[in-house]
């Protein structure tokens, strides 16, 4: 028994192991235990023989087998309950190993199955702060788990370097498992937050530039609705298309930031990789385009209500003259020399642009009407030298001819930069990586087609 005790054995790593080596033990220790009577009254008999003892010398030998005894039966219960001891502490380490190892196992599992279900990042503002604060609650998470992982390598190694060789080649490898699914999800969490982070950087951009255009056209809005009233006095007229044209200035002044906020709108669109993203992106896009629409269309009936109040006033000459400015100022936007090719969305804004102009190109064909109708009845009425009215008409007409002509030409231009644009994009697609491009927009086909600007 004392030879068995003696040899020095690694402990079981796994509770399995472990287990098995209490059993083990305890079956000893249950034989030990068998002996404890057979033990007691040996020992008995002989401290009874020392008692009865001659001085032959015999008792000496007796006093030596009982003190032999004795000193056996103590060495080996304490050796038994020193590896009990051991082997039961083996198993608890073991045990709680085991249980802290699949409970962080379990962890793992859910999180690396919450990074999978996450959705992209999304590109409206406020849904990426709403994941953004989600993120951050799963980044704590994953750090407060770090601890665990560190206490789990520290026990793994502490349980390696007592236990039994296969017992160290399982644990080592159920660590350096545990070691590479934890550090994937580390990276994977940062990785998140880095995409989330960059989603919200460009959807900030996006909506802060919209809701400051946005905020700008309706205070627009709300100028033009609250000037409505039209003086008859010819002066205050003037003065009131002066103010107008400055208006109009500064509105002119806002198509590069409409333009720019339209491209971010529609690259944003492009990337999103969530359905609610491109439609609410969409939405959004068409608001601010209808508002833009709407306050260019307003300014444009207000300038033509004002210069039928001059022609009406008797302003006939000044309601003239300022058509034709308009017309001197509009035709070298038009020339064929100017360049209306570049990229689908330069392209694109071009054409949004243009469609503007057509608009109050088109509100203006009363006016000339009219105008060309006074200037009739100026001349057959008047006694005077009309030879000016006529010059002035002829003026007016050829310049009126020439503009629409060349919008018709511009739109034509237009829609085949357009087809190239979109050509341009399929093959540089296709060339890269295969990716199907998205078709134009049901609107954004419209607006291809541009309108028809009467004569």
């Amino acid at each position: 028994m004392e030879s068995q005790l003696s040899a020095s054995k690694p402990t079981g790593g796994l509770p399995e192991t472990a287990r098995e080596q209490l059993n083990a033990h305890m079956e000893l220790y249950s034989q030990l235990k068998a002996k404890e009577d057979v033990y007691s009254q040996l020992l008995a008999k002989g401290r009874l023989m020392l008692l009865n003892r001659d001085d032959s010398g015999s008792g000496s030998k007796t006093e030596q087998s009982v003190a032999l005894l004795e000193q056996k039966w103590c060495l080996v219960s304490t050796k038994m309950e020193e590896r009990k001891a051991k082997l039961e502490e083996a198993l608890a380490l073991a045990t709680d190993f085991q249980n802290s190892l699949q409970d962080f196992i379990n962890w793992l599992t859910l999180a690396e199955q919450s990074l999978n279900i996450a959705p992209p990042p999304s590109l409206i503002l406020s849904a990426v702060l709403a994941q953004i604060d989600e993120h951050k609650v799963f980044a704590n998470e994953v750090n407060a788990h770090r601890d665990q992982i560190i206490e789990l390598d520290q026990t793994g190694n502490q349980l390696k370097f007592l236990s039994q060789k296969q017992d160290v080649v399982l644990i080592k490898n159920l660590l350096v498992s545990v070691q590479s699914r934890w550090e994937k999800v580390v990276q994977r969490s940062v990785e998140r937050g880095r995409a989330l982070d960059d989603a919200r950087k460009r959807a900030k951009q996006f909506h802060e530039a919209w809701k400051k255009l946005i905020d700008w056209l309706e205070d627009a809005e709300n100028h033009l609705d609250s000037e409505l009233e039209i003086s008859n006095d010819p002066d205050k007229i003037k003065l009131q298309l002066s103010k107008h044209k400055e208006f109009q200035k500064t509105l002119g002044g806002k198509q590069p930031v409409y333009d720019t906020t339209i491209r971010t709108g529609r690259a944003l669109k492009e990337k999103a990789l969530l359905p609610d993203d491109t439609q609410k992106l969409d939405n959004l896009l068409g608001e601010v385009r209808d508002k833009w629409d709407t306050v260019c269309g307003k300014s444009v009936e207000r300038q033509h209500k004002l210069e039928e109040a001059l022609l009406f006033s008797g302003q006939f000459m000044d309601a003239l003259q300022a058509l034709v400015d308009w017309l001197y100022k509009v035709e070298p936007q038009l020339a064929e020399d100017q360049p209306v090719h570049g990229d689908l969305d330069l392209v694109m804004n071009l054409m949004d642009a243009h469609k503007v102009f057509q608009k109050e190109l088109g509100k203006r064909t009363g006016t000339v009407q009219v105008l060309k109708r006074s200037g009739r009845e100026l001349i057959e009425n008047s006694r005077d030298d009309t030879t000016w009215v006529k010059v002035q008409l002829q003026e007016l007409s050829n310049r009126w001819d020439t503009v629409c002509k060349l919008s018709v030409s511009k739109q034509t231009r237009l829609e085949q930069a357009l087809k190239q644009a979109e050509e341009f994009r399929t093959a540089v697609h296709t060339l890269l990586d295969g990716r199907a491009v998205p078709a134009l927009s049901g609107s954004a086909s419209r607006r291809r087609r541009g309108i028809a600007i009467p004569h």
